[in-house]
């Protein structure tokens, strides 16, 4: 299933989620709420801001995320780093291992 709406998104994958822009894409499950997503891995989400990555679980509410690993979380601020099991709340986290945690208030799963 491919969702087009209105911002301009080329993806290359499955399991994409949004539901407010615009989906060029050549797998299924694109979907996308506010923002713009270029990837050709599966599993990205992206609900205010910009997700650039070929990797898989990228998880972004509002910031930026750029790397290539997996499983990385990020509600405000930005994440670039080649690891896995990444969380940020607020700032920056730059790493390329496992395991790195940083939380100025809360800290989002």
């Amino acid at each position: 299933m491919v969702l087009i709406n209105r911002n301009e998104k080329r993806i290359r994958g499955l399991d994409y989620h949004g539901s407010i822009g615009k989906v060029a894409s050549r797998g299924l499950d694109c979907y996308e709420s506010i923002g713009r997503m270029t990837s050709r891995d599966l599993d990205y989400y992206d609900f205010i801001g910009k997700v650039a990555g070929r990797s898989l679980g990228y998880h972004e509410s509002i910031g930026k995320v750029t790397g290539r690993g997996l499983d990385y979380h990020d509600s405000i601020g930005k994440i670039t780093s080649r690891g896995l099991d990444c969380h940020e709340t607020i700032g920056k986290v730059t790493s390329r291992g496992l395991g790195h945690y940083k939380t100025s208030l809360n800290t989002n799963n």
